[in-house]
């Protein structure tokens, strides 16, 4: 990462100009420095504890009744002309490639473990529904999509993947991936389509496969996370919020509209709103002059500049 005196200029304008080339080297030593100390080794052998985001959520599947409530869905409109065993091959690569699409979590001396299988088999599921009537071939689409977005996984074995290809057309069809959210989330989601368009498109041409191995497996990331966390400033970090969040209420009594039921309903909904690109560029701006970030102002703006390259290209079939 190299840091531009440019940066420093507009941060620090009242450093000379060899102090602001001075502060950079030094910033961008640092930075270097602490990269290095960040490095996630691979964990070789050994077996693998939850990372701290996983033991959250193997505690919710067990302690909630609805046990569908962190399933991860994905729909993906597909049209034109596909080839569903070269999908499937793509699919199932993928899932050799990440050990987190082969893992089930099992107790082991009173605490969760991954476990994770050397292969696991996911088949694509295949529907037609190309014979049905227009307002049934609607309906039996919107049943699928919700049947396999709330079916329960079993956490104790993998994969915690389905998928179901459905035809509608002769020329269209769409796609359900669901992961349960111990082993995705939206940022991966992203990965997996990705990579599944590269996958597919190098399969159909016979070629092999365009992707290089991952470096690390999220077993990896786990490990060194706990390890990390026991290291001295780490653990300075942690005492210090220990002290500054005692006596906090175990529950914020705000005061609200709607009285909070004793039983949560995860009843949720949305509300969608847009903003004009000028306002988008002012909060951008005030985000770079502050340091910080607007991720959803981001991308948004981001989406417009790709808006017209995505329409045009076909996720997994061309035209």
């Amino acid at each position: 990462m190299a840091l531009k005196s440019t940066d420093i200029m507009s941060r620090f304008p009242e450093l000379s100009a060899e102090k602001q080339k001075l502060l950079a080297e030094l910033l961008e030593r640092e930075v270097l420095t602490q990269t290095a100390k960040t490095t996630i080794p691979r964990r070789g052998s050994q077996s693998a504890s939850l990372s701290y985001a996983q033991q959250r959520l193997w505690f919710l599947h067990e302690f909630e009744e609805e046990k569908s409530l962190y399933n991860v869905p994905l729909v993906v409109r597909i049209r034109g002309e596909l080839q569903a065993d070269i999908l499937e091959r793509a699919i199932k690569e993928i899932v050799r490639r990440h050990e987190v699409l082969r893992t089930g979590f099992a107790m082991v001396d009173g605490s969760p473990v991954q476990v994770i299988a050397p292969e696991a088999t996911v088949n694509l599921e295949r529907i037609d529904l190309r014979g049905l009537e227009t307002e049934d071939r609607r309906a039996a689409k919107n049943r699928i999509i919700d049947e396999r977005a709330r079916g329960v996984f079993d956490l104790g074995s993998g994969p915690l993947l389905r998928v179901t290809l459905a035809q509608v057309e002769d020329r269209e069809y769409f796609l359900v991936v669901v992961l349960h959210h111990i082993v995705s989330d939206g940022w991966s989601m992203s990965v997996f389509t990705r990579e599944l368009t590269a996958l597919y498109e190098g399969c159909r041409e016979g070629r092999e496969s365009p992707l290089a191995e991952p470096a690390i497996q999220y077993a990896d990331y786990a490990m060194w996370q706990r390890q990390w966390l026991l290291e001295e400033p780490q653990r300075e970090k942690m005492e210090y919020w220990r002290k500054q969040l005692q006596g906090v209420p175990e529950l914020l009594e705000l005061s609200v509209a709607k009285a909070r039921p004793p039983v949560p309903s995860h009843a949720g909904a949305e509300w969608r709103f847009e903003w004009g690109p000028e306002l988008t560029g002012g909060l951008l701006e005030l985000g770079r002059e502050q340091g910080a970030t607007l991720s959803c102002a981001e991308r948004r703006d981001n989406r417009h500049a790709t808006q017209a390259r995505r329409g045009r290209r076909n996720s997994m079939a061309r035209e």
